[in-house]
């Protein structure tokens, strides 16, 4: 699914069998700076999880927003990193099932596995607002 245009996007969706995502994750953007091609791969199992794949779109869609610098500033700026962390979650919140216990685990997730010092607390405070 590779489009362009008004109505279409840059970038490409894969479902992927195997281990090409970190294990921890369950999808992940590959992005390069001046280029605006997002290729976003999802694990196969997770092939029908609508707010993980909004959550990676949310990604690409950054990329675009910051002139295809996002790769660079994901990786210097930890404020950065969690304010594009925090939209894409919430957008994922979107399409949850169970909005209550979702914000818990995302909060918890994002302080713990995302290299940002920040307290759950501070996360739960961002997702909702």
């Amino acid at each position: 699914m590779l489009k362009k245009g008004n109505n279409m996007k840059f970038w490409k969706i894969s479902y992927i069998n195997k281990d090409d995502i970190n294990h921890k994750y369950l999808g992940t953007v590959v992005c390069f700076p001046l280029i605006p091609f997002t290729w976003i791969k999802i694990r196969l199992s997770e092939k029908n999880n609508k707010g993980l794949l909004m959550h990676e779109i949310e990604h690409a869609k950054q990329h675009l927003k910051t002139l295809t610098l996002h790769p660079i500033l994901y990786s210097i700026s930890k404020k950065y990193k969690f304010w594009a962390e925090v939209q894409a979650y919430k957008k994922q919140l979107e399409y949850s099932t169970d909005r209550k216990n979702d914000l818990v685990y995302y909060s918890i997730w994002l302080s713990k596995n995302y290299d940002l010092d920040i307290t759950p607390l501070e996360v739960l405070k961002k997702l909702m607002e």
